[in-house]
């Protein structure tokens, strides 16, 4: 498994995360909080990724998150291409 993991410069991951991810590459100045899941077979992000405690990464297509991006607590992601947001959503 080592050899399909790729960890970038300054990067933070917290105690309990892991899953079933093959293939996971994370950009530099990532950080990644506790209870973090990652069932996707193809796992990757980009620099200056935020991902924060509980959240949940699942399904069956690679699971590909660009540059510059939060996702908040407790979020439950489908794999799949998330890249540059060019306005602020809100809900």
């Amino acid at each position: 498994c080592g050899s399909n993991v790729t960890v970038g410069k300054n990067v933070r991951i917290t105690s309990s995360t892991g899953g079933r991810a093959k293939r996971v590459k994370i950009g530099d100045n990532c950080y990644i909080g506790d209870d973090v899941q990652i069932m996707c077979d193809d796992f990757s992000v980009g620099d200056y990724a935020r991902i924060h405690h509980g959240t949940d990464f699942h399904g069956s297509e690679p699971c590909k998150i660009g540059h510059n991006f939060w996702i908040g607590q407790n979020s439950i992601v489908e794999s799949y291409k998330i890249w540059r947001c060019s306005r602020r959503l809100s809900f």
